[in-house]
């Protein structure tokens, strides 16, 4: 084996850019900021390990980590924003560009990235395609792009999850059949369950809505 070691740093610099302007308006209080970096930026830090791994445990980390829910209600919020001023036409362009200028300068996320690339292809190929079609489409682009993105759990559990959104849409009691068809995505990644989860989960899924509203 080869080891190297670094000697001296000759020169360090940073350019500020649009995570920075973020952070730069976070609150000032340490673990208060740590969840605002994890609910905007999608970057968990150590200070939260201990409470994350909590959240992971009772099946809601996706209220606190992005998420396509995150990305779906912050849509929703600019629209009604831009709604008083533009048409429908140029306000989802506006939208969509501003969306687009977020995802790429925050860390990658497959989930944001599955949720937008949907949210486009749906839009334009709405006249030839049902929600499940650009779901395939959108499913085998990114096997495409690399493989082994079967392995990873953002993967397996987003892409899996929003399948079981789409088979449930017109059926009744669909939080209960999410969160059941769901069971298998979380035994298998944490090997537990809590079902006070599911409560918990209806729970903040009404205070998230009432958030972006």
């Amino acid at each position: 084996d080869i080891k190297a070691k670094c000697i001296q740093i000759i020169k360090k610099s940073h350019s500020y850019n649009f995570v920075d302007f973020i952070e730069s308006r976070m609150s000032s209080h340490q673990v208060v900021k740590s969840y605002q970096r994890l609910f905007l930026l999608g970057i968990k830090d150590e200070l939260i390990e201990d409470e994350y791994q909590q959240l992971l445990s009772l099946s809601v980390v996706h209220f606190f980590a992005l998420s396509g829910m995150h990305l779906y209600y912050l849509k929703k919020f600019i629209s009604q924003i831009f709604s008083l001023v533009l048409n429908k036409e140029k306000s989802d362009i506006v939208v969509y560009l501003l969306l687009f200028m977020y995802l790429i300068h925050i860390p990658y996320s497959i989930s944001l990235r599955r949720a937008f690339y949907m949210m486009i292809l749906d839009v334009l190929l709405k006249r030839y395609f049902n929600k499940l079609d650009v779901y395939c489409l959108v499913f085998m682009a990114f096997l495409l792009k690399n493989p082994f993105y079967i392995y990873n759990y953002s993967f397996i559990f987003s892409f899996g999850i929003y399948l079981i959104v789409l088979l449930t849409h017109d059926m009744k009691y669909q939080e209960f059949y999410i969160y059941l068809f769901s069971l298998p995505f979380i035994i298998y990644m944490q090997n537990k369950v809590y079902l006070i989860s599911y409560l918990f989960s209806l729970f903040l899924g009404i205070f998230v809505e009432y958030f972006y509203q």
